[in-house]
């Protein structure tokens, strides 16, 4: 009878384990091959907020630039004629991206929608009460 109850265990635990990965909810938000393009800047709409969180100002940017994701793990932006390039991480348990990671120019931004033409990631800057919503469109290839 022991016996019995042992090899019903060995056959029940893997079956559980397989189960409850499947049903985790972990599945990544998005393929990473979707953001790992070039993008143009579209628009950015900044808004600031009181500390009830309701939004007392907006506004929207016009930068002219591009923001790449590289599939080897790094980054270039272009942003009014002004360059910047570093290394990006994808979080796939919270849908963020942070650039730059470690160090002390760490940002990281929440993954609000992405298709194949569009990127929208945001970023919330808590100490001043500001919420950055950066909008691309993918780039063009001539």
């Amino acid at each position: 009878m022991r016996n019995r109850l042992s090899c019903s265990l060995l056959f029940a635990i893997p079956i559980l384990i397989i189960n409850s990965c499947k049903n985790s909810g972990k599945s990544p938000c998005f393929d990473v091959k979707q953001v790992e393009k070039p993008w143009t800047n579209a628009y950015i709409l900044v808004q600031h907020f009181d500390r009830h969180n309701q939004v007392t100002n907006s506004y929207y940017l016009h930068p002219v630039g591009s923001f790449t994701l590289k599939n080897d793990g790094t980054y270039s932006v272009v942003s009014d004629g002004v360059p910047l390039a570093g290394m990006w991480h994808l979080n796939y348990q919270d849908c963020t991206i942070t650039l730059d990671k470690g160090n002390a120019d760490s940002r990281t931004f929440v993954v609000e929608k992405l298709s194949d033409d569009s990127l929208t990631i945001s970023r919330t800057d808590t100490p001043n009460r500001v919420i950055y919503g950066q909008h691309y469109v993918r780039q063009k290839t001539n």
